[in-house]
């Protein structure tokens, strides 16, 4: 079990600054990160109601870097909701919170492609009320299928391969202030001119 002293060093993860990429990082306008869990779902009776930690530590690395960061977990909020219903949820009070907060970029997780539908029901009615707001899917089921989502799926602008603990926070950094450098970021895929763009992470 780990002690208090011994928790925050495990999500105070540093980020490289040793390339081109990061020398101005710290220079940046804060941004307004979103960070979404989908609902679960309707066929997954059994009701999750664990805490998303992958958005918990993507949260810390990104405070570190000086974005302003939001977490919106709407499976707990409609499993805590008096009705349960995902339409009366989105419509009333995520929409409140989404137009509070006016996110600058959205990241959506997918954990298992179970999830991937209800992920996907959730983009596409945020591009409805805000479709210039680049959104980021990661999670397993976009790590696998990274090309067969950006060529299906136009609301989707990047995809995060594996954990995006290194590469969020630099494709945040480059879309906003220099997309040349997106190609020097390993662990995700995207869009270009003349097809899909896709570096795999590196594992060292």
């Amino acid at each position: 079990m780990c002690s208090e002293k011994k928790y925050p060093e495990m999500i105070k993860m540093e980020v490289p600054r040793d390339s081109e990429l990061n020398k101005t990082m710290d220079n940046k306008i804060s941004k307004k990160i979103l960070l979404i869990n989908p609902p679960s779902p309707s066929f997954v009776t059994h009701k999750d109601k664990s805490i998303p930690l992958s958005l918990l530590y993507l949260s810390a690395i990104l405070k570190k870097n000086n974005y302003n960061v939001k977490i919106i977990d709407m499976n707990n909020e409609i499993i805590n909701s008096e009705d349960g219903d995902f339409e009366n949820y989105f419509s009333g009070r995520f929409i409140n919170e989404f137009n509070s907060f006016n996110p600058d970029m959205i990241g959506v997780t997918c954990l298992f492609s179970g999830r991937f539908k209800s992920a996907m029901n959730v983009i596409n009615k945020i591009k409805k009320i805000s479709p210039s707001v680049p959104i980021v899917l990661g999670g397993i089921h976009p790590t696998i299928f990274p090309r067969e989502i950006l060529k299906d799926y136009n609301v989707v602008e990047y995809i995060c391969l594996g954990e995006g603990e290194i590469s969020f926070p630099k494709l945040i950094h480059a879309h906003f202030n220099n997309q040349n450098l997106l190609k020097d970021i390993n662990g995700i895929a995207y869009r270009q001119e003349g097809g899909l763009k896709l570096i795999k992470k590196r594992l060292s």
